[in-house]
């Protein structure tokens, strides 16, 4: 047994078993319950999920449309006042050809689900509370700033980005 020094980890590894049947109709209940051990506070909040969405070609290149379209419905019945996935490809600047090539627009329209353009979403300046960068201010999607519950969603792992938001103040 691993010592914890009294920490509670913010880590789960939920298995799906195979990966064949990974992206199947049981990963909403694989998220569910991977997401209850942490009991995220959404109720009435906007939560962005930002998949990674970098081409518009066939095959794993991006995240899984059926994994979004999950974690946007799991988000949604934890309570959720709403759901944006953002997304600013950086290979391909048609996000509206990403968007459709990764069957991610089915999952948007029957869940009515937002979509944000990080690319070309808002941008606010941000004033850095630490100066690891050297840098003292950021230029950030207004979206990211508004969405208190940030979440990563790539390649079947979930991170949370909330610790982010340590680091910067608002201008």
């Amino acid at each position: 047994m691993a010592e914890t020094f009294g920490l509670v980890s913010e880590t789960s590894i939920v298995c799906g078993g195979t990966r064949v049947g990974w992206y199947s109709e049981k990963i909403e209940t694989l998220l569910m319950d991977g997401l209850q051990l942490f009991r995220p506070n959404v109720a009435n909040r906007s939560v962005l999920l930002k998949p990674n969405l970098v081409e518009d070609l066939p095959g794993p290149v991006n995240t899984n449309s059926v994994l979004v379209g999950a974690a946007a419905r799991c988000f949604l019945c934890l309570g959720a006042g709403r759901v944006v996935i953002g997304e600013g490809p950086g290979h391909q600047r048609d996000t509206e050809l990403v968007v459709l090539a990764s069957g991610l627009k089915p999952h948007l329209g029957d869940r009515q689900i937002e979509f944000v353009d990080l690319n070309r979403d808002e941008l606010r300046k941000v004033h850095l509370k630490a100066s690891y960068s050297g840098l003292g201010t950021l230029w950030l999607p207004r979206t990211v700033l508004i969405c208190p519950n940030t979440r990563c969603l790539s390649r079947g792992w979930t991170i949370g980005a909330p610790a982010a938001q340590t680091f910067l103040k608002r201008a």
